[in-house]
């Protein structure tokens, strides 16, 4: 435009029809906001990605990136809760931190297939602590350091008195998926658990079995070197003499399996009528086939540590009749742990277990705080945990209680022909 001008000049048009044209140009080259058409162009680059040379095309370009960020902003989440997990995934305990894992994986999976809340995604970074409260612990700092907005795990209690704290202490709130044992939300206001406590299963458990098998005594076995247990054994001890059934013989295991030969000879004089067992799986299978094998049929009831496929399948005939609770079976007749079940036979290619069923669960409680609360930020997300109140999962109805601890219908179960199966049905 301004080299035709210059050629109008050299032609020496009048001064009049100059001034014309270029009253004409200004015109052209002005948007009514004043701004020049070299600026208009510089927009067009930046704003529609194009060069100058395609400025003819400026209209349709800028509509059609401006629909593209529409359509990508709605594609977007509008929030990404970074979850550090915690479980153990090899050695002994990998029995329950394994199923846990995959049903986290499983939740992951029907979030991102939109079965999720609306606008909130989930990053996860998961270590294995192998069943060491030290290793566990340490984990627990990573993930705090690493900046992550949530914790699940650890698989153990024992790992979890240490690890918790570290938690609490950084206030990172914490999801327990696994943790029984009593005491485990009084490291804090931001630990809360999803798995049942033996306070709320074994009670249930003892009440069972005093009615199907009206026992008068009981021998109690457990292990003094695992929080877990302990805690375990003082439930079944306070559900017993609740039930009229008085422990005349306790004997400690070693929650590593090997020889009970003497604890099982003990027992065997003091001729109890049922066995109360709690102990990790490892030492459960252990002790209830050397039991077998030495001659020992009583009943037995037993606690979380049982709760296992792989304790179905290494204990073989030696189980069966067992009695245990539980807070969840597959066979648990709700429309949400149908589907949870098949969606998870379709991803992992076996059955799931109740500690599957607890991680999922963790994954819904999670995810409904999330789309709740104010930010997703640690302290928003801990006030969201605590303000949840009653929803639905896999586990039943779902709600915390003044303390934290997950409240919502526990399952007791029976070995019958090599399965766990719902008590009375």
């Amino acid at each position: 435009m301004f080299r035709q001008l210059r050629q109008f000049g050299l032609l020496a048009i009048t001064g009049v029809l100059a001034i014309l044209v270029l009253i004409g140009c200004s015109s052209l080259g002005t948007d009514d906001d004043g701004a020049t058409a070299s600026d208009n162009d510089d927009n067009v680059v930046e704003i529609a990605g194009q060069d100058a040379d395609d400025a003819t095309d400026t209209d349709d370009a800028a509509v059609s990136d401006d629909d593209d960020a529409a359509i990508n902003e709605e594609d977007e989440p509008d929030s990404i809760v970074d979850m550090g997990v915690v479980l153990s995934l090899s050695g002994p305990n990998a029995a329950y931190g394994d199923p846990s894992n995959r049903g986290i994986e499983l939740a992951l999976e029907d979030f991102d297939n939109g079965l999720g809340p609306e606008g909130i995604s989930f990053s996860s970074q998961t270590l294995d602590d192998e069943g060491s409260a030290e290793r566990g612990a340490d984990h627990f700092m990573t993930h705090v350091e690493d900046g992550v907005d949530v914790i699940l795990g650890p698989t153990l209690s024992n790992t979890a008195f240490e690890a918790h704290p570290v938690a609490q202490d950084n206030g990172v709130p914490v999801l327990a998926i696994s943790n029984t044992a009593a005491g485990i939300t009084d490291t804090g206001d931001y630990i809360f658990r999803v798995s049942l406590s033996e306070d709320a299963v074994v009670p249930q458990t003892v009440e069972v079995i005093s009615r199907a098998w009206q026992p008068e005594t009981a021998a109690l076995v457990f292990s003094e070197d695992d929080a877990w247990s302990r805690s375990s054994a003082e439930a079944f001890r306070s559900s017993a003499a609740d039930e009229g059934i008085e422990i005349i013989t306790e004997q400690d295991i070693s929650s590593e399996a090997g020889d009970y030969s003497e604890q099982i000879d003990t027992i065997a004089d003091a001729e109890p009528d049922v066995i109360l067992l709690s102990a990790l799986e490892g030492a459960s299978i252990a002790f209830v086939t050397q039991a077998r094998e030495a001659g020992l049929d009583q009943n037995i009831g037993c606690g979380n540590g049982c709760n296992t496929g792989t304790f179905i399948a290494e204990t073989g005939d030696a189980s069966e009749g067992l009695i245990l609770g539980s807070a969840w079976h597959i066979d648990v007749d709700t429309e949400q742990s149908a589907a949870f079940v098949e969606r998870y036979q379709s991803l992992h290619g076996q059955d799931p277990d109740q500690f599957s069923a607890q991680a999922y669960a963790g994954m819904q409680i999670l995810a409904e705080a999330s789309a709740r609360a104010e930010s997703i930020a640690r302290d928003a997300l801990r006030d969201a945990l605590a303000e949840l109140g009653q929803i639905d999962t896999v586990l039943g109805p779902f709600s915390f209680d003044d303390d934290r601890n997950g409240s919502h219908p526990a399952v007791i179960k029976q070995v019958r022909s090599g399965e766990f199966a719902i008590y009375g049905k």
